[in-house]
C-alpha cells in the first residue's frame, strides 16, 4: 500500500475518535446538567408531586452522568445504552418540562430556568444521537 491509500482510513479513525470524545464531554455535561436541574426541581417544586418529578429526574441524571464518567474510563458503552439514555432525557425532560409549566410545579424564576435548562439539556441529547446515529464502524480492512 501507499501512503496516499493510507491517509483516507487515517482521517476517518480521526473523525471517529474526535466525534467519541465530543460524545464523551456531550454526554458527561447532559449528566451534570439533568442531575443538577433534578436536584433543583425536588427542591424548589410547591408541591409533593413535582418533588416526585424532579427526584426522576435526578436519578436520570445520574444514570447519564455515570455512563459519561464510564466513557471517559475507555469503558466501551453499548451504542443502543447511549441511545436509549439520551432519547430518555429529552423524552422526559419535554415531558416534566410540559408538566412544569401545565401545572405550575415550580415559582415563576425557577420555571424559566428550568426551561433553559431543559432547552440545552435536549439540543445536546439530540447533538448526541446525531453524532452516534452517523458513526460507521471501522472495518478491519480499513486498518
Amino acid at each position: 500500500m501507499i501512503a496516499s491509500e493510507l491517509e483516507p482510513a487515517s482521517q476517518s479513525m480521526n473523525s471517529t475518535k474526535n466525534r467519541r470524545i465530543t460524545v464523551n464531554i456531550l454526554q458527561i455535561l447532559v449528566g451534570g446538567l439533568v442531575t443538577g436541574g433534578g436536584l433543583a426541581f425536588a427542591t424548589f417544586a410547591v408541591n409533593s408531586f413535582g418533588s416526585m418529578l424532579g427526584i426522576i429526574h435526578f436519578s436520570i441524571g445520574v444514570i447519564v452522568l455515570i455512563s459519561g464518567i464510564l466513557m471517559v474510563s475507555k469503558r466501551n458503552l453499548s451504542r443502543n445504552l447511549l441511545l436509549f439514555l439520551n432519547g430518555l432525557v429529552i423524552v422526559y425532560s419535554s415531558f416534566s418540562e410540559s408538566l412544569v409549566k401545565i401545572q405550575a410545579l415550580l415559582p415563576t424564576s425557577a420555571s424559566v430556568d428550568s426551561l433553559i435548562g431543559t432547552v440545552i439539556a435536549i439540543i445536546m441529547s439530540f447533538v448526541i444521537i446525531v453524532l452516534i446515529g452517523n458513526e460507521t464502524p471501522i472495518k478491519e480492512k480499513d486498518l
